[in-house]
Parts: C-alpha cells; sequence; structure tokens
C-alpha cells in the first residue's frame, strides 16, 4: 500500500488528456492547475469554500476559460475510451507552488 503526504498544492489530470492540458497545449490557458474559481475567499479556512461552482469541467477564472462550454480546443468529443472492470492507469500533473491548500476536485465530464 502506497502513503502519501498532504501537501498544498495545484494538479491537474495530465493522462487521458484532460480539458485543462487541452487549453494549456492550444496556448489558451496559462495555468491548467488554475481550474478553480480565485481568489479563494475562504483562505485560510478551506473547509468553509463553497464547492462545485465552477461546473462539473471546472472554470479558470485567471484566464476566463469556461471548461464547461466546449470548442475546438476542448470539449468536441472522448479523448479516451475504457471498458467496464478493466484497471486503468491515469497521470496527474501534481505542482507543489499552490497557494490555497490544495482543494483538489476532480470530475467525469458528462459531454
Amino acid at each position: 500500500m502506497k502513503t502519501f503526504t498532504c501537501v498544498a498544492g495545484h494538479g491537474y489530470l495530465y493522462i487521458p488528456s484532460s480539458c485543462t492540458r487541452l487549453g494549456n497545449e492550444a496556448g489558451v490557458d496559462s495555468c491548467p492547475e488554475c481550474a478553480i474559481l480565485e481568489p479563494l475567499s475562504s483562505w485560510p479556512n478551506l473547509g468553509s469554500a463553497p464547492v462545485s461552482r465552477s461546473g462539473p469541467c471546472g472554470y479558470n477564472a485567471r484566464d476566463s476559460i469556461d471548461y464547461n462550454q466546449p470548442t475546438s480546443n476542448w470539449g468536441t468529443g472522448p479523448v479516451a475510451s475504457y471498458t467496464a472492470g478493466h484497471e486503468t492507469e491515469v497521470h496527474w500533473c501534481v505542482d507543489h507552488n499552490g497557494d490555497h491548500g490544495g482543494m483538489f476536485s476532480y470530475h467525469i465530464c458528462q459531454d
């Protein structure tokens, strides 16, 4: 069993490609790990932060990108397909310099 250390940071799904990774690779998202509404008004009391305020796919307030709205850069089709019951390997890009204590929240978009 692996153990993990609690850290303050940002991150995003790298494999399969998340919308934020695709937005970054398209040159429109300067911070793919920032798909939250900033500034985080509840800092340092992270337990009181409102949740689900960015929609299921996220919103990057820094670059005004609403990942809930598909564009030619993301959201036009599946980036990966899986079979029920099979193990799936995913990769996360985690950055150590987060300024808001993490608050990781990952969702599977319905579209």
